[in-house]
């Protein structure tokens, strides 16, 4: 599924054929279309020496989340590893020229489909995302920008760890480890849903405005979320004093990883101070 992007008001800002006025949205609103109708011009991409890859749309990953992939990385790319570099849409940067207004409203149009039905649509999904114009303007907010969402991620892929931790030894040779249980899903989306005004709003616009102890603030929210959805997975274990025995063994794993992951902020406001 590949990004196709318009600006809907006097100009449309993509030549997509596939563009149709029934899924249009205010005027002003950038809307975007997430298909797989193919390789469009103004999508957002990872480049390396031999290919250019759409960023695509991912079933278990709200569209919010992908507000740095499109939106927030500067206009010359943002370096990955090896030789790869995540570009955001040309139209983005275009866009964010010519606008004079301190929020950046973004409508996002997309749909799921199973590749094997050429014809069918499984899903169509909306999401409006709003963010400040200022912190995608400039090269320094963006980059904290990205370096936050990429250390909530990580506190994420620690969570879902710790999760797997708590399962039974029986329980763990059913399934892959890599094959999410129900109860692990539903504490990680809860602690994705509780952070998307945190993350996406507040700390977005406290980077606007100048803060220095933006992140640390950020931090304490992500850390007490973490904890939060950690807790929210624990009921069925504390059944057992085998389970509670994973409870305790996981939340130490936990804490121990926060900790680490914390070093990096504590390092952050220090740059920030000197």
């Amino acid at each position: 599924m590949a990004y196709l992007i318009h600006l809907v008001g006097d100009r449309i800002w993509s030549a997509n054929p596939f563009y149709h006025p029934d899924i249009s949205g205010p005027t002003g609103f950038l809307i975007i279309l997430v298909t797989d109708w193919g390789r469009d011009p103004n999508a957002g991409t990872v480049t390396t020496k031999d290919k250019i890859d759409h960023i695509t749309a991912k079933g278990d990953v709200l569209m919010w989340r992908d507000l740095v992939h499109l939106y927030l990385i500067a206009g010359e790319g943002e370096a990955l590893r090896a030789k790869e570099r995540r570009s955001r849409p040309e139209v983005i940067s275009n866009a964010l020229r010519l606008l004079d207004t301190a929020q950046f409203r973004v409508a996002a149009y997309g749909m799921r489909k199973n590749p094997d039905k050429d014809a069918k649509v499984d899903e169509w999904f909306r999401s409006v995302l709003m963010f400040p114009t200022e912190v995608a303007r400039d090269s320094r907010l963006s980059s904290r920008a990205i370096n936050a969402f990429n250390r909530t991620q990580k506190v994420a892929d620690s969570l879902r760890n710790a999760l797997r931790m708590l399962r039974a030894p029986a329980k763990t040779k059913e399934t892959s480890r890599k094959v999410l249980h129900q109860t692990e899903a539903d504490a990680l989306n809860h602690f994705w849903r509780r952070l998307e005004l945190p993350l996406a709003g507040t700390y977005l616009e406290a980077l606007r405005g100048g803060e220095h102890e933006a992140e640390q603030r950020l931090w304490t929210v992500i850390r007490r979320e973490a904890r939060d959805a950690f807790t929210l997975a624990t009921g069925p274990q504390r059944r057992t004093a085998d389970g509670l025995f994973r409870i305790a063994n996981a939340a130490n794993w936990l804490e121990k990883r926060l900790k680490t992951i914390e070093l990096s902020v504590i390092k952050v406001r220090k740059e920030k101070k000197s």
